[in-house]
């Protein structure tokens, strides 16, 4: 998640279930065909974002990068921008980095939620990131773009999979997801503030991965079907 201080051209734009049961087992990754079209529209538009000219490239951003506030004034009508700006990137390697757990970890977690519930998941981790980005830098003008809360999103969720087995007691989970969150935010504010892999000259949004995987931790467990249902 990249966040980038616009230049004078920005204008605003408009309980465990005895019947739970992990997914039958496939190939170590298979890549579903919802995450492919994912991927494939973030790499279009980082393909437009390199070829196209300057000006129209930074018009893509300016439109659907998140920014929520122009000279100190909330702008509802950028309230979209809290989903577009997960497909977009500060580049090649940010969007790789990205893709990368999108397809590999994205792909287990689908197992577990099919179609409707992933994409769900997805919005809303992406929605919660933008959030808590907006709140930390409340009234300032911020330029964000990447799709890393989806992907802390994707963190937490998988925090029920592999951290808190569904077969362990209630006590035992919650002590295994909380001490799973506080090293995910340890390792959030490191990586925000020693840098990692495709920062691309912008600023690393620890407060948008942190609501991404908050997001995430909390409404796995909601969104498995019923018979999954494990807590």
């Amino acid at each position: 998640m990249k966040r980038f201080t616009p230049g004078s051209a920005f204008t605003p734009s408009g309980k465990r279930h005895s019947g739970w049961r992990p997914p039958t087992s496939s190939p170590m990754i298979t890549v579903p065909g919802a995450i492919k079209i994912i991927l494939g529209v973030m790499i279009l538009v980082q393909v437009a974002l390199t070829v196209l000219p300057s000006a129209q490239a930074n018009w893509i951003v300016n439109t659907f990068g998140l920014a929520l506030f122009w000279r100190g004034e909330f702008l509802t009508e950028r309230l979209y921008t809290l989903l577009s700006y997960a497909f977009l990137h500060g580049g090649w390697l940010h969007l790789l980095f990205n893709g990368l757990w999108i397809a590999t970890l994205g792909s287990q977690v689908y197992r577990f939620l099919e179609l409707d519930r992933f994409l769900i998941l997805f919005a809303v981790c992406s929605v919660a990131g933008g959030l808590a980005q907006a709140l930390g830098h409340w009234g300032e003008l911020t330029l964000t773009v990447g799709a890393s809360s989806a992907v802390f999103g994707l963190i937490g969720a998988a925090g029920h999979i592999w951290v808190a087995a569904p077969h362990m007691d209630g006590l035992t989970r919650l002590k295994k997801l909380f001490g799973f969150a506080m090293i995910m935010m340890v390792l959030n504010l490191g990586y925000a503030y020693l840098g990692a892999p495709g920062d691309g000259g912008g600023t690393i949004s620890w407060e948008a991965h942190a609501g991404g995987f908050f997001a995430g931790l909390l409404l796995f467990p909601l969104l498995l079907p019923r018979p999954r249902r494990s807590v």
